[in-house]
Parts: C-alpha cells; structure tokens; sequence
C-alpha cells in the first residue's frame, strides 16, 4: 500500500475522472471509505459507480490513459487496502425477516461452471494490468533507442 500511496501523492492528473479515481482511493488509503469489493477481488463496476463513470473506462481503448494507469497500479499494489476493505464490518440492514415470496422462491444451485465464470473478470483485470505495464515498459526502451540511435545517448 505504501507504494500505491506514493504513486497516487506523486502524480497530479488532468482528466476528471483520473482526478476522482485517485481521490476515492486516497480517501480508502486514510480509512475515510472503504474500497468495494467482491469475493476478495476489486469491484470494478462499483468502483466506477463510486467515481461517476462507466467501469469501461478502466479498460482498453475507453477510457483516459491516467485513469487506466491509477487502475493498473490499484491492480498491482493495492491488495493491503483490498484486504483491509475486506475485513472492515459492513452494516446490518434494518428488516432481516424474510417476507412469504421470498421463503416460497427455490433456491438456485450454483454450478461449478457458474462459479468459474465470476473469476473471469478477475483474470481478466490482471492481464489487462500486465498488459498495461508492458505496453509501458515498451514505449521507454523505444524512446531509449531512437535516444541511442540519434546519437543523445552514447553506448560504450
């Protein structure tokens, strides 16, 4: 988290939703709010819900390159404040009762198949972080050539 941290007090965005994207999780960093999650993993949509915007943003060609950046490194590095979202006490609904519709409704079983299809997205947001860093990594070792290559930077 410390390095989550760092990055969000280190950069200073200039689209609006970058700009709440890192305020939400500076706020969840100090305890002010509590990151969303499901199953232990981040809740993307309702992240997105959080800071105004479609959960489409955060991936591909969608959304601002700020935004998916904050993103990828919530993806990366803030698995302390998913797990202390996790563990914080959610509070109780007022009427726990069931009413009579919703004794006499059968219960679904969830099947293997359903299970693996809401890990998924999971998978998926991590791939799209990996990917994010090395497309990252790339455009610095090729400005780093046309550097060698210009002749700015000397090699021995």
């Amino acid at each position: 988290m410390n390095s989550l941290h760092r990055y969000l007090t280190s950069i200073n965005p200039s689209n609006p939703k970058a700009q709440r994207l890192r305020g939400y999780l500076l706020d969840c960093i100090s305890g002010k709010s509590t990151l969303p999650t499901y199953s232990g993993k981040i809740n993307s949509s309702a992240l997105a819900t959080k800071i105004n915007c479609d959960r489409q943003a955060f991936y591909g060609h969608r959304g601002s390159k700020e935004l998916k950046d904050i993103f990828s490194a919530l993806l990366v590095d803030g698995q302390e404040l998913i797990t202390a979202s996790a563990s914080t006490p959610r509070p109780q609904k007022a009427n726990t009762q069931k009413t009579r519709t919703q004794e006499d409704k059968p219960r679904k079983n969830k099947s293997p198949e359903s299970r693996k299809k809401r890990n998924i997205p999971s998978d998926h947001l991590q791939l799209l972080s990996t990917i994010s860093q090395l497309e990252l990594e790339l455009a610095r070792n090729k400005q780093l050539r046309m550097d060698v290559l210009s002749g700015k930077i000397i090699v021995l």
